[in-house]
């Protein structure tokens, strides 16, 4: 994340990661976060609650999809992003409950 100053407002931008660095995503994961993500390919992370399954994120061009569900093959598009931490909050029960 980097931080630019531009007519006296800071302005955070996330850098989305190329193809190569794609799976060092998974050791930038907060360590007090609920959500935990592992690589299941190189576009694809399997996003866990606990040890259960919530869903997944697909990596396709620049975008992040969130996929709700604890199979690839079921789940639900739930949320597209260009920032990392929304696609996976999109997939937090917690935070999405009374919105759907």
């Amino acid at each position: 994340m980097r931080h630019q100053k531009s007519e006296g407002v800071i302005v955070m931008i996330e850098v989305v990661p190329d193809a190569k660095q794609r799976l060092s995503l998974r050791s930038a994961a907060p360590r007090s976060s609920r959500l935990q993500w592992h690589p299941v390919t190189t576009d694809r992370f399997e996003i866990t609650l606990r040890g259960a399954t919530v869903g997944f994120i697909e990596i396709i061009g620049p975008v992040y999809v969130s996929l709700a569900g604890s199979r690839p093959d079921r789940a639900v598009e739930v949320a597209q992003s260009l920032v990392w931490t929304d696609a996976l909050l999109a997939l937090d029960p917690e935070r999405t409950r009374g919105t759907r």
